[in-house]
């Protein structure tokens, strides 16, 4: 993740070094995506928080994990209607605003820490808290249209509120967008979401230049992989139909 500035001094914690390499959450990549043992990441992430060359990077990947424990780059965008939050989600919420607090005292990155904040807003579902990230994020886009949490928060933002034409036209930026000017993971998963809003709509072409951008940077998404058999697959059938 970029972004984060904390004091330099220290030699980088070994916990974290192991945190990077666990399954199922990546910074760059993802290698270790299918086993999934969330919970050792969150424990070796712990473990680096207080650290002073990479507490703020654990801190941001804790709540990240919290806020999206399965990792599943689709997982905001789930059916979910507004109303009292389940014990789990709840809990992963007050977990993620203790640590967001944390962040706050030791970050300088203001705008990291505002889309931390506008995406646990998102996790309430709350007419209210959504409209708010909707004006937080246009507003951050106001002052730089190419930053891609705020694309890629808006984007979810516009999902939830069901504007899904809204969030494809905003994706369509990231075509435009140099892929290694900006944080690997959020391109990533904002090209990812722009292939699945196409693949919805059948623009196949369209959904597979966008997950070619992804595996050109990381040859071991399973994301990408499994939304290019998708494509083959609903070809493979449209051939079939117009046959």
């Amino acid at each position: 993740m970029q972004g984060s500035i904390c004091s330099v001094g220290a030699s980088i914690s070994s916990s974290l070094i192991f945190a990077r390499e666990l399954p199922n959450f990546y910074i760059l990549h993802d290698p270790y995506r299918f086993t999934n043992d969330i919970g050792a990441a969150i424990v070796e992430f712990n473990l680096s928080r207080g650290d002073d060359v990479w507490g703020c990077e654990a801190l941001e990947a804790m709540i990240d994990l919290y806020l999206n424990p399965n990792q599943d780059t689709y997982a905001m965008w789930d059916e979910r209607e507004p109303g009292p939050l389940d014990d789990a989600i709840a809990n992963n919420l007050s977990a993620a605003d203790t640590l967001l607090l944390e962040l706050k005292s030791k970050s300088k990155d203001a705008r990291k820490i505002k889309v931390l904040e506008n995406l646990c807003l998102l996790t309430t579902r709350s007419k209210g808290h959504v409209q708010t990230v909707l004006e937080s994020f246009i507003e951050m886009l106001e002052e730089d249209q190419d930053y891609l949490p705020a694309i890629l928060g808006l984007a979810t933002a516009y999902m939830i509120d069901k504007e899904q034409h809204k969030a494809k036209n905003l994706l369509k930026r990231i075509a435009k967008l140099e892929p290694y000017k900006h944080d690997m993971e959020d391109f990533a998963k904002a090209s990812l979401l722009h292939a699945r809003l196409n693949i919805e709509k059948g623009r196949y072409d369209v959904a597979q230049e966008a997950i070619r951008d992804v595996l050109a940077s990381n040859r071991s998404s399973s994301a990408a992989w499994e939304l290019m058999g998708l494509v083959m697959e609903k070809e493979q059938d449209y051939i079939k139909a117009a046959g």
